[in-house]
């Protein structure tokens, strides 16, 4: 019995590569961010944490 060789072909071409987020989107920086700006939990939540 003779081997036989499979050859697998793509009916559709791959689709090209999607853009990152930053490529889609990039970011633009608007402003500084405030004096004493504080994003701690204790902060945001004060005492019911």
């Amino acid at each position: 019995m003779d081997a036989e060789t499979l050859l697998f072909r793509r009916r559709h071409p791959r689709p090209a590569a999607r853009p990152s987020l930053d490529e889609a989107w990039p970011v633009h920086p608007t402003a500084s961010w405030p004096e004493g700006l504080s994003l701690r939990r204790e902060d945001l939540y004060e005492e019911r944490v």
